[in-house]
C-alpha cells in the first residue's frame, strides 16, 4: 500500500471514529463514548487541549473554553443560550453538566472512568450520573452550527468539550460555571417544531415531523429512561430505507462505518440529555436528506438505541 492510500484509509477510519464520539456520553452504565473514551485511557486530569481546531462557544456575551479557560464564569440563573461552532471537520461534543452533591469535576470524570472499566455501579452513584447532564451540542465543520437554550437553576455547572473521537482526546477542555440568582418562573419559548424522545413500555423512538427547518429551532424533550441524544447525519442521495435498516439493525457490537448510507461523516445536533429535560436547539445545516439517530447504550435492553430502532429519516428544508 502506498503512502497516499494509507493516509486515505486512515483518514476514513478516523472520520468514522468521530461518529462514535456521540455514543452515550452520560449513560449511567458503561458502554457509551465516555466509557469507550475513558476506558481506553483517555482521562488524564483536567489539562486543557489547545492543539486542535478552534472551538467557539459563547453564552450571555462571554466566551467559554478560550485562553482564559481556567477562570470561572459567573452566569445569572434563568434562560441561557449557548452558541457553538467549529470549523474543525473532526468537530466537538460539548456537555453542560451539573455536579452531583459532594462531587468535584475530577471525581465526576474519574467516576465515568470507573463505570467505563467495569460497566457496573451502585444504584445511587449511577443515578447521579444519570441525572447530571443538562444539555449539550455536537458541531462539526463550517456546515454545522448549533445553539442550545436551557433554564438553569443556581448551582455549579461545567462545560466539558471532547474533540473529535473521544478516545483520541486525552485532555477534554473544561470550564466551571457558577450560576447565581433566582431563575423565577421562566420557561423555554414556544416553537412550532418539536421532537419527543419516547419510550414507555416500548423501545425508544423519535416522535417528530418528517421535515425540519435547515436553519431553525427545535424543542427536544427527552421522555426516555436514559440520557439520550438527538443527532443527525447527511444521507447519500441514493440511500434507501432498506440501506438504513441494514446499517442500524445488526447483531455486531458496532456497525460498519466504512460502508454507510451517509454522504459524509458529519454529525450535528444535541449531545445526550438527561431524562425529563427539555432543551431548545437551533441548528444550522445545509438542506437535504438526513437521518436522526441516538447512539446511546440502553441498559434496559442491553443494546444501543439505534439497534432498537431509534432512528428516523428527516428532511432539512429552507423554511420561512
Amino acid at each position: 500500500m502506498n503512502t497516499v492510500e494509507h493516509v486515505k484509509k486512515w483518514s476514513l477510519r478516523a472520520s468514522a471514529l468521530v461518529l462514535l464520539s456521540l455514543v452515550g456520553l452520560m449513560v449511567a452504565v458503561g458502554g457509551g463514548i465516555a466509557g469507550w473514551f475513558i476506558g481506553q485511557g483517555g482521562f488524564n486530569g483536567l489539562q486543557q487541549n489547545k492543539t486542535h481546531g478552534e472551538l467557539r462557544l459563547e453564552v450571555a456575551g462571554q466566551r467559554l473554553l478560550n485562553d482564559a479557560v481556567e477562570a470561572t464564569v459567573e452566569l445569572p440563573a434563568g434562560l441561557l443560550t449557548f452558541q457553538a461552532s467549529s470549523p474543525d471537520p473532526a468537530g466537538y461534543t460539548m456537555l453542560l453538566v451539573k455536579m452531583p452533591a459532594g462531587k468535584t469535576i475530577t471525581d465526576y470524570l474519574s467516576g465515568l472512568a470507573g463505570m467505563a472499566n467495569t460497566g457496573v455501579q451502585d444504584t445511587e452513584t449511577a443515578k447521579q450520573y444519570h441525572d447530571a447532564n443538562y444539555g449539550g451540542a455536537r458541531v462539526a465543520g463550517d456546515k454545522c452550527k448549533v445553539s442550545f437554550t436551557v433554564v438553569l437553576q443556581p448551582g455549579t455547572y461545567y462545560i466539558i468539550a471532547f474533540w473529535g473521537a473521544g478516545v483520541s482526546d486525552t485532555h477534554p477542555r473544561t470550564q466551571e460555571l457558577k450560576v447565581t440568582g433566582d431563575a423565577g418562573n421562566v420557561t423555554l419559548p414556544d416553537t412550532p417544531h418539536k421532537v419527543t424522545l419516547e419510550e414507555g413500555n416500548n423501545p425508544p423512538r423519535f416522535v417528530t415531523d418528517d421535515e425540519w427547518p435547515a436553519d431553525g429551532r427545535i424543542l427536544v424533550d427527552n421522555e426516555t429512561s436514559v440520557p439520550s441524544e438527538t443527532v443527525f447525519l447527511p444521507l447519500s442521495p441514493d440511500a434507501t430505507d432498506d440501506d438504513l435498516y441494514k446499517f442500524f439493525h445488526h447483531d455486531g457490537a458496532e456497525p460498519n462505518w466504512l460502508s454507510t448510507p451517509f454522504s459524509e461523516i458529519r454529525v450535528c445536533g444535541m449531545a445526550p440529555t438527561s431524562p425529563g429535560h427539555k432543551v431548545l436547539v437551533h441548528v444550522s445545516s445545509p438542506p437535504g436528506e438526513y437521518v436522526l439517530a441516538s447512539f446511546v447504550f440502553n441498559p434496559k435492553y442491553n443494546k444501543r438505541q439505534y439497534q432498537l430502532g431509534m432512528y428516523k429519516r428527516i428532511k432539512l428544508s429552507p423554511m420561512a
